[in-house]
């Protein structure tokens, strides 16, 4: 059975994913022009110290991992923390956009650097009129204590 949902994978065809898979790239080409990083996609990761984690990465990949995230709800909208983007909070230092830490997209984002030994991930959000970045560094502390077995 899993041999055959990664082979395999169903298809998931609701508007948001539909949404998402078209401004993919060019989310990509923005990222790649503000930042200069070349990315490719990625294939399947198993984890050398816990071979029984597999991770078949959905996004792309540079040194770091690159993780897309392009909302309908928040389509032809300014990024910003609010409904659109409720994973989104503001910085209560420097009042800059960043990545909930209660977020499920953090929780992805620890567990794909985790299995895949990198350090870094690029979590990008695109609207069409809009691309946000983030880099979210590997949290051991929330690895060993929220991820690990």
């Amino acid at each position: 059975m899993l041999c055959q949902s990664i082979a395999s994978p169903a298809i998931l065809n609701s508007p948001a994913v539909i949404h998402g898979r078209k401004y993919e790239k060019a989310a990509i080409q923005d990222f790649t022009k503000i930042t200069g990083n070349c990315v490719a996609p990625s294939g399947l990761f198993i984890s050398a110290q816990y071979p029984f984690w597999l991770h078949r990465q959905m996004d792309w990949w540079l040194t770091v991992i690159l993780l897309i995230k392009c909302p309908l709800r928040g389509f032809r909208k300014p990024v910003s923390a609010n409904s659109a983007f409720p994973f989104l909070c503001c910085g209560q230092s420097d009042n800059s956009l960043h990545l909930k830490r209660d977020s499920k997209y953090y929780l992805q984002i620890q567990g794909q650097l985790g299995i895949t030994g990198r350090r870094c991930c690029y979590f990008v959000v695109y609207t069409g009129v809009d691309c946000f970045f983030e880099e979210i560094n590997f949290d051991k502390n929330y690895w060993t204590v929220c991820m690990v077995p």
